[in-house]
């Protein structure tokens, strides 16, 4: 029985078979297995694939630098998912979250925080990822600023608030979230720690 290659695999396969047909793989194909890697959990491959496209004098785009600092998020490389956020041109709501999310993901809050004052529109995942490395005092506000900035909060982000509260022993106030959301009709699904 033949083994069937993951995406990933199929992805660095097809970038090879370029070469040796004398194709020079472009943006586009860089890009492609990049994303695979990272989706695939093939982290460093990822970062490498940047690297070599870099050293052979490719300029990366959005989406390529999205798909590098997703892979520095999945392996808790935060200082480096910064770096390429600095490199890349114009980055859009998805390279500045998995930005945010890396540094969340890290136990970095203050520089995931940071991320979110800098960006030029923050969205829910945006919140989500810092309010997944927040305490309850600071969860509590960044739910408070969503709503004033019109960014409507979803269940990931009370079931994190509550979350943030049950930690902190806040749990009056885990309750108090608790009501409001029921009130909206929605049913978080946070499991007590």
């Amino acid at each position: 029985a033949a083994i069937i290659a993951s995406p990933w695999e199929r992805a660095l396969e097809l970038l090879n078979e370029m070469q040796k047909r004398g194709f020079v793989p472009d943006v586009v194909a860089y890009g492609a297995a990049i994303s695979a890697c990272s989706k695939g959990g093939q982290s460093q491959r990822a970062l490498q694939l940047l690297h070599d496209m870099q050293r052979k004098g490719i300029e990366p785009n959005l989406v390529v630098y999205s798909a590098a600092i997703s892979a520095c998020e999945k392996t808790g490389q935060w200082q480096r998912a910064l770096q390429l956020l600095g490199q890349t041109p114009n980055p859009d709501v998805i390279a500045y979250n998995a930005a945010v999310s890396a540094c969340a993901k890290a136990g970095q809050c203050e520089r995931a925080l940071q991320l979110l004052r800098s960006m030029p529109s923050p969205d829910v995942v945006t919140y989500n990822a810092v309010l997944s490395a927040s305490g309850w005092e600071q969860a509590l506000e960044l739910l408070r600023e969503m709503e004033e900035c019109g960014i409507q909060p979803d269940v990931i982000s009370f079931n994190m608030v509550i979350s943030a509260c049950l930690k902190g022993g806040q749990f009056e106030r885990a309750l108090r979230v608790l009501v409001e959301v029921e009130k909206r009709g929605s049913k978080p699904d946070v499991v007590p720690c």
